[in-house]
């Protein structure tokens, strides 16, 4: 990919160093699919950046990695790109794997949280997340249907849709998803599998945490939710984290089984005043972790 101007101020990769560090899985026998072409404007010339995803060519139950959400938080991505060695070494083991590294490319390329517009805040519904499955998720007052119509953007439509289509070959088992918080200066973690706060992996994920930053270990979060030993269980967040969690889903007006993946955890890491190095080695240490979590679940 040709250089593409990228928000540098933290020191991330550029998003073409990016690109070309995911490439080193599709040489390594990935399979990779382009999710969406999201479309973006540099100094006038308009141009498209792939939402993509690798897969193993084995398929089965199977180990899921995402980063890039959001696109203020680079440290996932970044630590992907960084540890494409150690991810070809879990596919050389014969692990089934779905990784989408970079799930919105046009908000970590301008450090944007939502692809739409600059300001972040998460109360405002013209700012929509790539990572929503609203469109899927049964509503609480009537399970029978979803609890919006509507995908919340082309590119949540986008991921949604892909992942509908993959994941009966790929039953995520294990599901790691790379977030952090501009927001917060203590981390914690989401557990969103069948076992919450319980998950054995969850609490490792804490503890592994937990040895780099003081953990938050009760309370709750900015959105009410409690905080139960750094963990916050079950939350109904129309994450893209819940539906690989849900057992049951409504696609195109039918209740059908979902993902149920077994173990669902979302890395929430402080970003303010903390170097995107230091926070990238947190999440090298997840992604590191991966084949010790995989034996957890298997």
């Amino acid at each position: 990919m040709k250089k593409v101007r990228t928000y540098s101020l933290d020191k991330r990769k550029p998003i073409e160093e990016l690109y070309d560090s995911y490439a080193g899985l599709a040489k390594n026998g990935w399979l990779s699919d382009i999710i969406y072409l999201q479309p973006d404007e540099v100094s006038g010339q308009k141009i498209s950046l792939p939402i993509l995803c690798y897969r193993t060519p084995k398929k089965g139950k199977a180990l899921w990695l995402i980063a890039g959400i959001h696109g203020e938080e680079p440290a996932g991505p970044n630590a992907i790109a960084e540890n494409i060695a150690y991810l070809n070494l879990l596919k050389n083991r014969g692990i089934p794997i779905v990784v989408l590294p970079l799930c919105n490319p046009k908000g970590y390329r301008k450090n944007w949280r939502y692809p739409l517009r600059k300001k972040i805040s998460r109360n405002d519904k013209l700012n929509i997340s790539v990572g929503s499955a609203i469109h899927v998720l049964p509503s609480r007052e009537n399970p029978k249907k979803p609890r919006q119509n509507k995908p919340e953007c082309l590119e949540a439509d986008a991921i949604i849709s892909y992942i509908l289509k993959v994941f009966p070959q790929y039953p995520p088992r294990l599901s790691i998803d790379l977030h952090e918080d501009e927001s917060i200066t203590a981390p914690y973690i989401y557990s969103q599998g069948m076992l919450g706060a319980e998950d054995p992996i969850a609490k490792k994920i804490a503890k592994l945490i937990g040895k780099k930053f003081l953990l938050k270990q009760t309370g709750r979060t900015q959105f009410g939710e409690f905080i139960r030993e750094g963990i916050i269980s079950w939350t109904r967040d129309s994450s893209i984290d819940e539906f690989l969690a849900a057992d049951k889903i409504i696609v195109k007006g039918k209740d059908v089984n979902g993902p149920a993946a077994r173990t669902v955890v979302v890395a929430e890491t402080p970003i303010p005043e903390i170097s995107l190095k230091r926070r990238v080695a947190v999440h090298g240490n997840i992604i590191r972790s991966l084949n010790k979590f995989w034996k957890m679940v298997k």
